[in-house]
């Protein structure tokens, strides 16, 4: 197996999780503070998910939601998501994880411009110790350093800005850190032009 983000030495191997735990093969026992990163946040060993989820495999394991195919689970899902979610919100689009998520969301940002007749509205702005993903176009919005190293060119239209920490001034040559940020926001817009695409990132 190739582990991403991996680390000369053996592996750590997770036989079994419950709440906020998981247990390797030898009987140890660990807090899984990021929640199996990000993905397991209502814990780990869950019987009613585990029962729900053999019910749904036996009934249907899958369909396609291409063209026009729909099943009832995921309309279920997104009436219950478009409940929760603040007003104008109406839509859902799944996805398999993060990274395919922000990829969906720069397409459907560059998509909207096209359609609304604006094509050279691509530029994407975002945070220079952001993490959204490691397919392409996430990876060219993430600003974290060294995870970019030996993939080559990125796709262009990406920009960082700085990343705002209210509690060291000292980073920001004595400056608020808020007003910073935003006067940078503000110059890099009027640099790149509302509407333009300024090519590679900088």
């Amino acid at each position: 197996m190739i582990h991403p983000w991996s680390f000369p030495g053996s592996s750590l191997m997770i036989v079994r999780g419950d709440g906020s735990s998981y247990w390797d093969a030898s009987g140890r026992k660990y807090l899984d503070a990021l929640g199996g990163i990000q993905l397991c946040e209502i814990g780990h060993g869950r019987t009613e998910l585990a029962d729900v989820a053999a019910a749904q495999m036996r009934e249907l394991e899958y369909s396609p939601l291409f063209w026009n195919f729909g099943n009832e689970p995921s309309a279920q899902l997104a009436r219950r998501l478009v409940e929760l979610a603040p007003a104008g919100l109406d839509h859902v689009y799944f996805t398999n994880g993060g990274s395919e998520s922000c990829e969906s969301a720069i397409k459907m940002a560059r998509l909207y411009h096209y359609l609304r007749g604006e094509p050279e509205r691509t530029t994407i702005l975002s945070l220079g110790h952001s993490y959204h993903g490691m397919t392409y176009g996430a990876l060219a919005a993430t600003g974290l350093v060294g995870t970019k190293d030996g993939f080559g060119e990125m796709p262009g239209g990406f920009f960082h800005l700085t990343t705002p920490y209210p509690y060291h001034e000292e980073l920001y040559g004595g400056e608020d850190p808020l007003e910073f940020c935003v006067r940078e926001l503000e110059e890099t817009i009027a640099r790149l032009g509302p509407g333009a695409h300024r090519g590679a990132d900088r």
